[in-house]
C-alpha cells in the first residue's frame, strides 16, 4: 500500500465498494466468455476446412472416374480391347481413389 498512499488514505464508499464487486464479478465472465468465443472459432474452422478438403477429394475422386469411363467407352467403342478388358482397367483405375 505504500505504492499509491492516497488511494488508501481514506476508506471507500459503499458506491465503490459496489462498483469494485460488480468489475471483480464481470471480468471472469467476459474472460471465459471471450475463451468459449475463441475456441468455437476455431472448432468451426476446423470443421470447415475439413469439410472442404473432404469436397474436393470427392471431386477429384469423381474427376478420375469419369476419365477411365471415357477412356474405357473409347476404347471398346474403337473395337481394340474386350469388354471386360475395359471393366478390370476401369476397376484397377478406381480403386486406389476408393480409399
Amino acid at each position: 500500500m505504500a505504492l499509491f498512499p492516497h488511494l488508501f488514505s481514506r476508506p471507500m464508499k459503499l458506491r465503490s465498494h459496489l462498483w469494485a464487486l460488480v468489475l471483480i464479478s464481470v471480468f471472469p465472465v467476459l474472460i471465459f466468455s471471450g475463451v468459449m468465443i475463441f475456441v468455437s472459432y476455431r472448432q468451426q474452422r476446423a470443421d470447415l476446412d475439413r469439410g472442404m478438403i473432404d469436397t474436393a477429394r470427392a471431386r477429384e475422386t469423381s474427376r478420375v472416374l469419369v476419365l477411365a469411363a471415357v477412356q474405357v467407352f473409347l476404347k471398346v467403342r474403337s473395337g481394340h480391347v474386350s469388354v471386360l478388358t475395359c471393366a478390370a482397367l476401369l476397376l484397377r483405375t478406381a480403386a486406389p481413389t476408393m480409399e
